[in-house]
């Protein structure tokens, strides 16, 4: 503790009602306390107001404004009395202020305070420090869960769009074959062929490119999902990250509709297009899979004043009330053993609470399950929406 005044009695009174508990020094101006908070630091200054060069006030207020020392409590102490020299001391950053002359144990009771409080204080400080250790580890481990999950949905969507591919490039190969044929014959007995010959190479070609174009879509599709950066956020309509998950999903079933209801007006996000991507496929699939054969899965999308609404819906049995309470917990899940892990529906809230919104299961619809997703739209999309809308 550091005790500063330039007046010898006041520092004898001082050290002898501290000196008994604490451990003590001294300088007998501003001046040199600063040069003594310099080389070493201390738990508590008390400091007289009024002294030559530096006084007590500005002495704290260069305390508390020095990121090394700004932490250290400052206890000043005066004859002026009356409320605008406190207020005084304590604009400038002091912890306590104390009228001369004082009752002794009034000194230690209020030295004693700042201490024990400044210990707490330090306590919080080390326990904010591990919490944040702690968030940050827990931050890093949702990211491997997103990328694994992210993994079983690209392994459940590869069986669907490889069969899908399988188809084109056999309507590829059933092209080829007779266009080869025609276009030798059309070399060999040019005299032989006609209009209509041609016009059959022309459609076979067509059939080609069809099939050709369809099977790029598809495969860049999956490969925008793979490889899109974890963190490269970007500007995205909605309702573009939705038709998106459609085009890959709906390769997964061909017994099942997906029926889009969405938004005329772009609904505008900052956000990672593939994790989006994520929670409408795994809400698609889970769809799919309660319906069991056939059935529709209803996707819509609205403006609800400066958020969006999302709808995914099915005609499915719904979940049971009993799940509804864990539906959205970790490696909670309704389905037979190996057919999940339970961390789909936790990882979409995950990805949705981090956009500032929020995943929910709708406890009112009762013609199938429905999940409802609300997201703040980006701040520049709210504001020419209404300007829109002023004009």
């Amino acid at each position: 503790m550091l005790v500063v005044d330039d007046n010898p009695s006041l520092v004898r009174l001082v050290m002898e009602i501290l000196a008994p508990l604490y451990n003590l020094y001294t300088a007998r101006d501003g001046e040199t306390a600063l040069e003594r908070l310099a080389k070493s630091p201390v738990d508590l200054v008390v400091s007289d107001v009024m002294m030559p060069g530096i006084s007590g006030v500005e002495l704290c207020r260069t305390i508390k404004a020095n990121p090394d020392t700004a932490l250290v409590p400052v206890v000043l102490l005066t004859a002026r009395g009356g409320r605008a020299s406190k207020i005084e001391g304590l604009e400038v950053g002091a912890d306590d202020y104390i009228g001369k002359p004082f009752d002794p144990e009034e000194l230690r009771a209020r030295v004693r305070n700042i201490l024990e409080r400044d210990v707490l204080v330090q306590r919080i400080r080390e326990k904010s420090a591990e919490l944040q250790d702690a968030l940050e580890t827990i931050h890093k481990e949702q990211e491997k869960l997103v990328a694994s999950e992210k993994l079983r949905t690209l392994g459940d969507l590869a069986a669907g769009i490889f069969h899908e591919l399988h188809n084109y490039m056999n309507m590829i190969y059933n092209g080829a074959v007779p266009m080869m044929e025609l276009v030798e014959m059309i070399r060999d007995e040019p005299e032989m062929t006609g209009a209509e010959d041609y016009a059959e190479v022309v459609d076979l070609a067509k059939l080609m490119i069809e099939a050709s174009e369809a099977s790029l879509a598809i495969t860049g599709e999956l490969k925008a999902y793979a490889h899109q950066g974890a963190n490269e956020a970007r500007r995205m309509d909605m309702n573009d990250v939705i038709r998106s998950s459609v085009r890959m999903v709906g390769k997964l079933r061909n017994d099942a509709v997906i029926q889009l209801e969405l938004s005329d007006e772009a609904l505008t996000i900052d956000c990672v297009p593939s994790r989006l991507l994520m929670v409408y496929t795994n809400l698609t699939k889970n769809a799919f899979e309660a319906m069991g054969d056939g059935g529709q899965v209803t996707i819509a999308s609205e403006r609800r004043g400066d958020h969006l609404r999302v709808t995914v819906r099915d005609q499915g049995p719904g979940v049971p009330a009993a799940f509804r309470a864990d539906l959205f917990a970790p490696f909670k899940t309704t389905k037979a053993q190996g057919k999940g892990l339970g961390l789909g529906l936790s990882l979409a809230r995950k990805v949705i609470f981090d956009l500032g919104g929020e995943l929910r299961y709708d406890d009112d619809y009762t013609d199938g399950a429905q999940f409802v997703i609300e997201v703040p739209l980006a701040a520049g999309a709210v504001e020419a929406s209404s300007e829109a809308k002023v004009a």
